[in-house]
């Protein structure tokens, strides 16, 4: 009995050491994840925005060609009149 006490007590302080072990590496998946998280999000706000410009750019090239239009064919207009 005097021999197996401490090997029991010495199970029981690896058991404690692994368990620990393990918390502290789920605390750093976690903290990776969390990590990952702001990162994606970073990148979805980058995304949006590079949208939110090409659709702008393409209002505006849009724009400049519908005034181009209407001044060319006010222009025919009016020389139709004269």
């Amino acid at each position: 009995m005097q021999y197996t006490l401490p090997l029991k007590e010495k199970q029981i302080q690896q058991s404690k050491l692994e368990a620990e072990a393990r918390k502290e590496g789920h605390g750093e998946e976690c903290g990776g994840d969390g990590e990952a998280k702001v990162i994606d999000s970073k990148a979805e706000m980058e995304r949006r925005k590079l949208l939110a410009s090409a659709e702008a750019d393409r209002i505006r090239v849009t724009a400049a060609a519908d005034a181009e239009r209407m001044q060319s064919e006010g222009a025919m207009l009016n020389r139709t009149r004269c």
